[in-house]
């Protein structure tokens, strides 16, 4: 048997077309949302009511595998990275080991962990006092995070001693990292790694930065033309990939930070997964190739049927848009220029919705193309533009 575990809509994950070589061996693992959508595609669906719930998600893989013999269990998103390693690890099913999955998951072993570059003072506080103490040894403003967060949920800069004390006043200590401040450019490389060694990279730049929905601003991606700053970032996934835990083939997300002043590079953090939001997408359009489709293949077991992965030609780039807190009032269509590859509207009419929570949470989207990344820059802030008056907002009632 196959375990797959996907929260994924079945629009973007289409499992039974990616795995029907051994759909009768396949049992997907999924939220009670999604389940409906997964129907005809396995053997078997297992809804799980609160997917939230890693307690609840472990117990379920426990149960599958001590019916049957498992060969594979498969993760898609960040959430499942932990709790699917627990289990291979108390079954002997080859994968990503618990280890492993632990420094690409949290924070502050996965700072310990890398060397070789340039990595943000941090640290783990006990307290407030300690948190301050920290804050003003490397100086203000600082970052405060999740050690086990991800797509920048609740992510602050905070930039006094009152602030700080205010956001540790809420969080759990046993997950919390605070970090030096660094001023810059974020970009990511996602590609693929395997035992140390990145086999594929495609280097990117955020149009402003992961943090942008704090205050409702589009966040944007640009995949990178070739020069000296593409070929430093990939250099950099190299040693970042060299000095984190051995992988088995998998795709990887890291995001490095250029310092505004020094244009050094620091390294923010490493997953051992697909970025969010639309980088699978433009991904795909840049290469012919789906890298979820590849992923997923490669850790059921079958051909991920990649070759070496073209990186020439026109490059893409996506624009996400956050919802507006209040009540949408209006849809106005927009003719679209003919370099917008896909669009979509993630919002219905008259539904009340809340400011974003996260860097990917979206009320609009663009992916868009053009010869170079200054085009595709420009032509993000031509959708920026036009989404302004997509969405009508008003009042909440």
């Amino acid at each position: 048997m196959i375990i797959v575990c996907c929260r994924v809509p079945v629009e973007l994950t289409p499992l039974g077309d990616w795995l029907g070589e051994v759909a009768d061996d396949l049992v997907i693992v999924t939220s009670a949302e999604r389940a409906a959508g997964y129907q005809g595609a396995a053997r078997e669906v297992v809804a799980v009511e609160d997917y939230s719930s890693t307690p609840d998600v472990i117990e379920v893989l426990r149960h599958l595998c001590r019916r049957e013999s498992v060969t594979a269990i498969v993760h898609v998103t960040e959430e499942d990275i932990l709790r699917v390693a627990q289990v291979r690890a108390e079954f002997g099913i080859p994968g990503l080991d618990a280890s492993a999955a632990l420094a690409f998951r949290d924070k502050a072993t996965m700072k310990a962990q890398v060397s070789g570059v340039t990595v943000p003072a941090h640290h783990t506080p006990t307290d407030a006092a300690d948190g301050e103490r920290f804050a003003e040894r490397v100086g203000w403003p600082i970052v405060v995070k999740p050690r086990f967060g991800y797509a920048s949920t609740d992510v602050r800069v905070v930039a006094d001693a009152v602030a700080l004390r205010d956001q540790l006043s809420d969080r759990p200590y046993d997950d919390l990292l605070l970090e030096e401040f660094v001023p810059g450019a974020v970009f990511h490389v996602d590609g693929v790694m395997e035992s140390g060694q990145v086999l594929w990279a495609c280097p990117s730049k955020y149009v402003d930065t992961p943090l942008a929905y704090l205050e409702a601003r589009p966040l944007g991606s640009v995949q990178l033309d070739d020069g000296p700053l593409a070929e430093r970032l990939v250099e950099f996934a190299d040693t970042v990939a060299a000095t984190m835990p051995k992988t088995p083939w998998s795709m990887f997300h890291l995001e490095v930070i250029e310092h505004a002043d020094t244009k050094e590079l620091y390294f923010c953090e490493v997953a051992a997964r697909l970025g969010g939001g639309h980088i699978p997408q433009a991904l795909t359009l840049r290469t012919g190739v789906n890298p979820a489709r590849a992923w997923l293949r490669q850790q059921s077991g079958l051909d991920p049927e990649v070759e070496a992965l073209a990186l020439d030609g026109d490059r893409f780039g996506f624009l996400l848009v956050p919802p507006k807190s209040g009540r949408l009032l209006g849809i106005e269509e927009q003719p679209l220029p003919d370099y917008v590859c896909e669009h979509h509207v993630d919002v219905t009419l008259d539904r009340t919705a809340s400011a974003a929570a996260s860097s990917i949470d979206t009320a609009l989207s663009y992916i868009v193309t053009g010869p170079s990344e200054t085009v595709v820059e420009q032509r993000l802030a031509v959708c920026a533009q036009l989404a302004t008056t997509t969405l009508h907002w008003g009042e909440e009632r």
